[in-house]
């Protein structure tokens, strides 16, 4: 199976790989295919014991829908590092620190928000 992989790196040039892939268990439903709505993040607690009927109903599964990750299919493809050679690790490796720093200037902006910036 292949896997397509795409950045921008420093340049601003668009960065194209296809590599080797392999399926995993997906990592934000633990492979069941479903999650909770995203209304209910982190209020299922308090909403269970604030409503036995909600509760009955959660635990019967009534609110569950498919995983917004995997789509319900319980495995993502991800690449497959130990198949990669040294050009494409190379590669890779520059891909997964234009992620890591996409996401720290994301939290920096996000927390310049909340604190009104």
């Amino acid at each position: 199976m292949l896997v397509n992989v795409t950045w921008l790196n420093e340049d601003a040039d668009e960065i194209k790989l296809e590599v080797s892939g392999k399926f995993e268990v997906c990592p934000h439903c633990q492979g069941r295919g479903i999650s909770d709505p995203d209304a209910f993040s982190g209020n299922v607690d308090q909403m269970i014991s604030d409503d036995p009927d909600f509760k009955e109903q959660y635990y019967a599964g009534h609110y569950d829908v498919a995983c917004p990750l995997c789509n319900g299919q319980r495995v993502i493809a991800v690449v497959d590092v130990d198949a990669l050679n040294n050009e494409e690790k190379k590669l890779y490796k520059e891909h997964l620190t234009n992620m890591a720093e996409l996401k720290n200037m994301r939290s920096e902006n996000l927390a310049e928000i909340m604190n009104g910036a």
